[in-house]
């Protein structure tokens, strides 16, 4: 009997492309997503399938019959409502709830041309001798490295005294390629000030202005690695007439976004994206004491949004619930938090102390409660700050700057990093920088490969590891388009 059903599957993964009128169910990738096609060693990564009862009545126990090597259904998440679970119901088609969404879990290669059918995608009618195979197989290598690494900023014109959004794509983190992003007519400037990027994703956020000198939430999104960008302003909270975002991350299909908006005062805004960041909704947070928040990070259904208020408290927010909703973890005098980021074991909130205008960092280990620490000596200058932080299944790196002066100018870069049980190294101060004022504000680390993003005597300048941050780094100051000026990278996803 096992023979027979294997045979059947193999005619369907054959013929299902002409025959697609006939089989049970419609398979393909869910709106909004794009199937990974490669995936860093030893990390982990999603696809997403929407499954469509084809035939006229409804059908109850239907199920996944075989998968991919190195994929596992998952049959468990509260925040996707028609989630596919291991026996689940789908209405006639046409009808409201003819279909559901396959989650996926890839931690490995997958070969779509295994011509063994038990190693695709199969999907049947109880009893498992009616099924359907998908038009859209997966089908992923393995890197050892990451694919790209995309630094975002803005570029100015300082005779016309106009911004512009500045992309670069890099595949190793050495050599990078400008990326063109037109500004839409209707405004004046743009600026990036988050990068997040997973497989294919890539997701930006940052701010129009108009001629009127107001302020609107911008996101950008690419499906391809950086390459090609669709742009847009959403939406501002009712309260608001400006805003802006600093920060985003993804997670699953869920994207938030933070930073602030405004109408007289300042009050701290998130959105969020349900779709994969394909359309978003905001909200004001907290509208006294007035607050900004500069970071923000997800581990599971948990994110935490860090920033500042204006009575100078360091804020640490959390929502478990993928920032529908959120409340007041922390809040720490003479403090500004700058980013956050977590592993499976630890989450480290970096800034500086503005009383002391020194490093100051915060470790938990249950997303709770947070033991602060701070640092100054070495061979950091009197005054300093990190403003960035990145952390991998195995490590964290944050970076920053230190100066003589606590407004920080002339700036000297620093690195931090952290093993997973929170604990930093000793920062490692660059030396032999391209000029006498050089900022570090974006890092994103990846296997043993870090690159960090910032600016140089008002020019893009970018900083590569090879060996997980631990020792040196290469400097590099990019080249300005034609027609600009300046220019600096905030982030780097």
């Amino acid at each position: 009997m096992k023979d027979i059903q294997r045979t059947i599957c193999l005619l369907l993964l054959g013929f299902h492309s002409y025959l697609s009128y006939s089989l049970p169910f419609s398979i393909k990738p869910a709106p909004g997503t794009v199937l990974p096609t490669t995936i860093a060693q030893g990390n982990q990564t999603f696809a997403y399938y929407t499954v469509v009862n084809n035939t006229a009545k409804m059908r109850v126990g239907n199920f996944v019959k075989y998968l991919p090597t190195n994929v596992t259904q998952i049959i468990d998440d509260n925040y996707i409502s028609n989630l596919c679970g291991a026996k689940f119901t789908l209405q006639a088609h046409n009808s409201i709830a003819d279909n559901c969404i396959l989650k996926l879990l890839i931690t490995g290669a997958i070969n779509s041309n295994d011509r063994d059918p038990t190693k695709h995608l199969f999907v049947c009618f109880p009893g498992g001798m009616t099924c359907a195979g998908t038009n859209y197989p997966l089908n992923v290598s393995v890197l050892s490295e990451p694919q790209s690494f995309v630094a975002a900023g803005t570029y100015s014109n300082n005779i016309t005294q106009t911004d512009s959004m500045a992309i670069s794509v890099s595949t190793n983190g050495n050599t990078w390629q400008m990326v063109n992003i037109p500004l839409p007519n209707e405004y004046s400037s743009a600026e990036i000030n988050g990068m997040f990027c997973t497989d294919n994703l890539c997701e930006g956020v940052g701010f129009y202005t108009d001629a009127l000198d107001n302020d609107y939430p911008a996101v950008l999104r690419s499906v391809d690695n950086g390459k090609t960008w669709t742009q847009k302003s959403i939406p501002l909270p009712s309260g608001c007439t400006q805003g802006t975002l600093n920060a985003v991350y993804c997670s699953g299909a869920y994207c938030n976004a933070v930073g602030g908006c405004a109408d007289g005062a300042t009050y701290a805004m998130t959105s969020v994206s349900t779709n994969f960041g394909i359309t978003w909704s905001t909200q004001l947070l907290f509208a006294s004491p007035m607050l900004l928040l500069f970071g923000v990070t997800c581990i599971d259904n948990s994110c935490l949004a860090v920033g500042v208020n204006e009575n100078n408290y360091g804020i640490i927010l959390k929502s478990s619930d993928n920032g529908q909703t959120w409340h007041k973890n922390l809040q720490v005098d003479n403090t500004q938090f700058n980013s956050v980021s977590c592993t499976q074991k630890v989450c480290i909130a970096v800034g500086v102390d503005t009383n002391s205008y020194t490093i100051i960092y915060y470790v938990s280990r249950d997303l709770q409660n947070w033991i602060p620490y701070t640092y100054t000596g070495g061979s950091l200058l009197p005054y300093a700050q990190l403003t960035s932080i990145n952390c991998t299944s195995n490590y964290c790196v944050a970076v920053g700057e230190t100066s003589n002066v606590a407004s920080f100018s002339d700036n000297v870069p620093i690195s931090m990093r952290f093993d997973l049980s929170g604990t930093a190294a000793t920062p490692i101060v660059f030396s032999g920088t391209p000029s006498n004022d050089c900022s570090l504000n974006g890092i994103r680390c990846t296997n043993s490969i870090c690159v960090g993003v910032g600016s140089c005597s008002s020019n893009p300048y970018i900083v590569t590891s090879t060996n997980a941050g631990q020792y040196s780094w290469s400097q590099q100051i990019t080249n300005l388009p034609a027609g600009i000026t300046t220019g600096a990278f905030n982030a780097v996803g």
